[in-house]
């Protein structure tokens, strides 16, 4: 039945799209949630994951830049005047 509404013309080919893009939709929320839920049961019940004996350990450093601090150093060395008395 609904192969018979999907194709019947150019509302049906854009039907098709849509259902074809709601069903990538669903899917993908369906697998990350399945991929949360694993790791939520894993960390709960299961085993944590480990480092092994020779394993580095990394740093890792965020550093975020926005145009407020970006051009800060610049202009706090500049000396725009005498202020009015």
């Amino acid at each position: 039945m609904l192969g018979l509404y999907l194709g019947s013309g150019a509302a049906g080919a854009a039907s098709s799209l849509i259902t074809l893009l709601l069903w990538i939709y669903y899917a993908a929320q369906i697998l990350l949630f399945g991929a949360e839920f694993t790791q939520v049961y894993a960390n709960t019940y299961g085993t944590r994951v480990e480092p092994q004996e020779h394993a580095v350990k990394i740093r890792i450093i965020d550093k975020v830049e926005t145009a407020g601090n970006r051009f800060s150093n610049r202009n706090s060395k500049k000396k725009i005047g005498n202020p009015v008395a």
